[in-house]
């Protein structure tokens, strides 16, 4: 894996320094090699590019995608806000996030990263994906450490269409009259979650029970997830009912 990643760096021209490697990801995510992105204009810089945003997915879903974790992280907060602020880029968190192979400690270091640029992303379209993302998959410490952040700015998020869903969804007019109670709430939701999971598990328990009172058995055919049901057959009476083979007729019945 990590020869794929160097090769690819290479071919962008970012490999082997620490500042062009910071540039990795946004290099990949727009196609275009390090030297052309240092002479891009400002204004006239390209967006995110589709193919480059699918391949950007794509790695954070590999075992060890040290090389472009360590390029997120590193690169210039503005500079990265607004990748994840276009209509393309704003699903690479959604990959970043959801990768089995990133961190706790790392997806803590995009929030700390964003601090500042946090309430400008929840106001925008697509930034405010970005900042669902972060929040939908983030366990309780960085929720809380994301709320932290955005509950200075409530006011700004409230009077902003893009802003005020993203406010009622942490609940921050809760995080700023009681911490406590906001907390609370999360280990509510939790028990409800649990005590309705065991519900579904013993709800199937109880069905699968019955149809097996009821002489059926689940049969699973070819490679299909979906269990066939059958009835049961007991091996006396299949016996019963195969077809006899007729005795071969000996040369000593005749006789």
């Amino acid at each position: 894996m990590t020869f794929c990643f160097q090769a690819l760096m290479k071919c962008l021209r970012c490999y082997g320094q620490p500042d062009k490697e910071a540039k990795f990801i946004s290099c990949l995510a727009k196609m275009q090699t390090c030297d052309a992105a240092d002479n891009d204009d400002e204004d006239s810089k390209p967006g995110v590019n589709l193919q480059g945003a699918l391949l950007v997915q794509e790695l954070l879903q590999f075992n060890k995608p040290i090389k472009l974790v360590n390029s997120v992280l590193n690169t210039d907060a503005d500079k990265i806000s607004k990748l994840l602020a276009d209509p393309r880029g704003c699903h690479i968190t959604d990959a970043f996030m959801a990768s089995k192979s990133i961190g706790e400690k790392s997806r803590e270091g995009l929030v700390k990263l964003l601090t500042n640029q946090l309430a400008d992303l929840a106001c925008s379209k697509h930034g405010s994906r970005t900042v669902d993302a972060i929040w939908n998959k983030a366990s309780l410490k960085i929720k809380e450490l994301l709320a932290t952040k955005l509950a200075a700015k409530e006011s700004k998020l409230a009077s902003d269409h893009f802003g005020k869903f993203v406010s009622n969804n942490m609940g921050l007019g809760l995080f700023k009259r009681s911490r406590e109670k906001w907390l609370s709430s999360f280990d509510q939701k939790q028990k409800a979650k649990e005590l309705f999971s065991d519900f579904i598990k013993n709800d199937k328990t109880v069905e699968k029970t019955e149809k097996e009172e009821e002489g059926f058995v689940i049969d699973k055919k070819g490679n299909h997830d979906t269990p066939i049901l059958k009835r049961a057959v007991d091996e006396s009476t299949e016996k019963s009912f195969s077809p006899k083979k007729k005795a071969k007729k000996s040369y000593l019945d005749d006789l």
